[in-house]
C-alpha cells in the first residue's frame, strides 16, 4: 500500500470524524459528550461516497485500493468511540450499583472494532492479542475498572490526535506506527476491562 493511497483514504474517512474525540470524557466528571448529530453523520456518509466515486474516475483501483472496506472502517472508527462514551463511561458514572456486565460487553465490542479497524486500515490480518492477567480481588474491582477506563480513554485520545489523521497530505511512517501501537493498546486494554468487569463477586 502506497503512502499516497493511505493519505487519500485517511483524509476523507477520518477528517470529518475528529470532533467526536476532540475531548474525551473524564471518568471522574460524571458527564458524557453528546451523541453525534444526525446531520454530521449524513455529511460524513455523503463525503465518503463522493471520494469513492472520485477514486474511480482517477483510476485508483489498484489491488490495495479495492481491498479497503470504506464503510466498515468509518463505522468501526465512530462506533468504537460512541460505545466507549455511552456503554463504558456513562455506565460507570451513572449506574448504582455499577452495571459491570454492560461495561464488560461494551469493552469487548470496542476491542473487536479496534482489531478490525487496524486490519482494514493497514490491510493486515487481525491478530489475537494475548490479554495480560489482571490480578486483584473482586473487592477492588471498581478501582481497577476505573484505572482501565482512564487508560483506554488515553489510548483513544492518542489515536484520534495522531498527525496522520490531522495532516493526511503527508504520511510519516512514525505516525503510522503510532496508530498501529494505539490500536494494539486499545485492543489489549478493552480486553482487560471486559475481563475484570465481567468477573463475578
Amino acid at each position: 500500500m502506497t503512502k499516497k493511497l493511505l493519505a487519500v483514504m485517511v483524509a476523507f474517512i477520518f477528517g470529518t470524524c475528529l470532533a467526536v474525540r476532540a475531548q474525551l470524557p473524564n471518568p471522574d466528571a460524571g458527564t458524557v459528550p453528546k451523541s453525534l448529530e444526525a446531520d454530521s453523520t449524513r455529511e460524513r456518509s455523503m463525503e465518503l461516497e463522493r471520494i469513492k466515486r472520485a477514486g474511480d474516475k482517477k483510476n485508483l483501483q489498484s489491488e490495495a485500493y479495492r481491498q479497503f472496506n470504506f464503510g466498515e472502517i468509518k463505522k468501526d472508527f465512530e462506533q468504537m468511540q460512541l460505545v466507549f462514551d455511552s456503554r463504558v463511561v456513562k455506565t460507570y458514572t451513572s449506574t448504582d450499583p455499577i452495571d459491570y456486565p454492560r461495561i464488560s460487553d461494551g469493552s469487548e465490542e470496542i476491542g473487536q472494532r479496534a482489531s478490525r479497524l487496524k486490519a482494514n486500515l493497514f490491510l493486515e490480518k487481525p491478530k489475537k492479542e494475548k490479554s495480560e492477567t489482571i490480578r486483584g480481588d473482586t473487592s477492588r474491582r471498581q478501582e481497577i475498572v476505573k484505572k482501565l477506563i482512564v487508560n483506554l480513554n488515553d489510548a483513544l485520545r492518542s489515536l484520534v490526535t495522531n498527525p496522520m489523521f490531522r495532516n493526511p497530505g503527508v504520511i510519516d511512517s512514525r505516525d503510522s506506527d503510532r496508530a498501529k501501537t494505539d490500536l494494539d493498546r486499545i485492543v489489549l486494554l478493552s480486553s482487560q476491562l471486559s475481563l475484570v468487569a465481567g468477573k463475578r463477586e
